[in-house]
């Protein structure tokens, strides 16, 4: 063999020696160096993991400190509370109306929490809604919305909606007790309504950063400045009115709503009403209705509402008026509720002010028309003058007539009624109001009471009334006889017997001149002779005779010839 050939011999069984021992040689190398880079990978991965699994822990534990903040008290009863009084305070801020809140039963949770359920149903409209989905989403509190219905009762305009809303609040055990949902303070003065600072009896637990909201009763305000207790406050924010409010009013921390892009596109989406179906369709026959309301009267509040006829009441209009308006008249746009307290010198008549129906949103006329409005001077009411009682004498006639009082009486009529056991036999004049009746001698006496009223024909009508005791008893001048007059020089007397009387009061003995009333007769004894008298009633002589009784009584004529030939007449029947 060549030297060439050994040396490419060799060569070959390098290479041979290579592939065959080059990877044993290799593994037994390389393989406890693989095995310690996959352990420090293995390491790392579980570092990694570790890192991760520390800071969700961390993540967790601010969750739940953040929870804790957010929750309702732990105590099932003061988060029933606390959570009830706080959506009834937002459900007024959002201006809902007929509101109803049903507090459902808390309910114990796995988890160590405890929910407690409110239903809330109530009439409101779009932006009404959107207002009080935004004081649930910007508050700081553990609660979710379970159910959300609204039920709109036609597709145009902003009508009030039925909406029923499903809230639940968490309360965690583990949460800090407290008696409010938020912090609270008090007005350590009056606040007027334009008063742009205050001052608080403390101010623990509110934020030392502004701006933020609080609340006073209904009126939300903005705290733009904090000097220790003493803020600067813009007043009726968020849609609501600045009121005056008096010292040791509550101040609540209110959750600010934020006034961002977001929220600015959906209020203008809210005003445009993209979502309303638009019916430009108006009915028809519509038209505004006449006042169903009386006459205005100087110096007295008056008030009526506008309306719509055959529109359905549902659908809400907004009012406007011009024209001949009588000075001082007010109109409440929205309700259509007209208020007028004419003054003193406000000219009497008519006025007929031009009156416009418009659509909630403003855009459409839906009817036009006037309406009547008569100012007069005020109806005084009549005062009826009658006795509370009435004697009433078996046989005699009553005749009744009431005395009218009233400041209006030249221009005024009235109408009288009677009301009680007024009997079959008596009539009433409605328009004297003369009662008139003659009891029949066996009538059973006793007392009847009647009503009698009158009532004007002013406007608005007037009344008046009164009862009167119908005292009914037997006619004493009916057994009243004379017994004949006892002449003694100038002593000049007249007995008379009263047969129905007790025996020691049956004699009545009178003189001439003696005045003398029985039942209804109110007598003077004129002369006194042997077998008669004459008597005065009402300016008039009358003539009884022995053994008459003085329902008996004749008038006598003025000529004396006349009185002589009725005398000799009565002798000789």
């Amino acid at each position: 063999m060549s030297k060439r050939e050994k040396i490419l011999a060799a060569g070959l069984a390098a290479v041979i020696a290579i592939f065959v021992i080059g990877p044993a040689v290799m593994s037994a190398v390389l393989s406890p160096l693989r095995e310690r880079d996959n352990r420090i990978n293995t390491l790392k991965t579980s570092v990694a993991k570790l890192d991760d699994a520390e800071f969700a822990l961390l993540a967790a534990k601010r969750d739940v400190n953040r929870w804790r903040e957010m929750s309702l008290p732990p105590d099932p009863l003061d988060a029933q509370r606390v959570y009830y009084q706080w959506l009834n305070d937002v459900t007024l801020l959002a201006g809902w109306q007929e509101v109803e809140m049903t507090l459902g039963t808390a309910s114990p949770r796995q988890g160590g929490y405890t929910t407690i359920p409110v239903t809330i149903e109530a009439e409101a409209t779009l932006d009404q809604i959107d207002r009080f989905i935004r004081f649930l989403d910007s508050t700081r509190l553990l609660q979710r919305v379970t159910r959300l219905d609204i039920e709109s009762p036609y597709p145009d305009g902003n009508p009030p909606m039925h909406v029923v809303i499903g809230l639940e609040g968490v309360g965690l055990q583990e949460a800090t007790p407290r008696s409010r949902l938020f912090p609270i303070s008090r007005l350590q003065s009056n606040l007027a309504d334009d008063d742009q600072q205050l001052r608080l009896d403390g101010s623990d637990g509110f934020p030392e950063e502004t701006p933020f909201r609080i609340r006073i009763d209904q009126e939300l305000l903005r705290v733009d400045d904090v000097d220790g207790d003493t803020w600067r406050v813009t007043r009726g924010v968020d849609h609501t009115e600045a009121a005056p409010h008096e010292a040791d009013s509550v101040v609540e921390l209110t959750p600010q709503i934020e006034d961002d892009a977001t929220s600015t596109a959906e209020t203008e989406l809210l005003v445009e009403r993209i979502f309303v179906k638009a019916d430009n369709r108006t009915p028809a026959g519509v038209e505004i209705a006449a006042l169903d309301a009386p006459s205005a009267m100087r110096g007295q509040p008056w008030s009526a509402e506008l309306s719509l006829a055959n529109w359905d009441s549902r659908r809400p209009v907004k009012y406007a008026i011009d024209g001949d308006v009588p000075p001082g008249l007010t109109l409440d746009a929205d309700t259509g509720r007209l208020e007028w307290t004419p003054p003193a010198d406000a000219e009497l008549g008519y006025y007929e002010p031009e009156v416009t129906a418009l659509s909630a949103d403003g855009r459409e006329t839906i009817a036009t028309g006037s309406v009547e409005i008569e100012l007069r001077r005020p109806n005084s009411p009549p005062t009826l003058v009658l006795p509370e009682t009435v004697d009433v004498w078996l046989g005699q006639e009553l005749v009744l007539t009431p005395e009218v009082k009233d400041p209006d009486l030249a221009e005024e009529e009235f109408l009288f009624e009677i009301e009680g056991d007024l009997p079959e036999d008596a009539s009433f004049d409605e328009q004297t109001g003369t009662l008139t009746w003659t009891p029949p001698v066996s009538t059973d006496i006793g007392d009847i009471v009647v009503t009698i009223s009158v009532s004007d024909d002013g406007r608005p009508r007037e009344t008046d009334s009164q009862d009167v005791v119908l005292k009914l008893q037997d006619d004493p001048a009916l057994y009243t006889y004379l017994l004949g007059g006892i002449i003694q020089g100038a002593d000049r007397r007249v007995w008379f017997r009263n047969r129905a009387a007790e025996e020691s009061e049956a004699r009545i003995v009178l003189s001439e001149g003696d005045e003398w009333t029985l039942a209804n007769l109110e007598m003077t004894i004129e002369t006194v002779r042997i077998d008669s008298i004459d008597v005065a009633i009402d300016g008039r002589l009358y003539r009884l005779e022995n053994g008459e009784n003085l329902r008996q009584l004749q008038p006598v004529a003025e000529n004396p010839a006349d009185s002589s030939s009725s005398t000799t007449a009565r002798s000789g029947e």
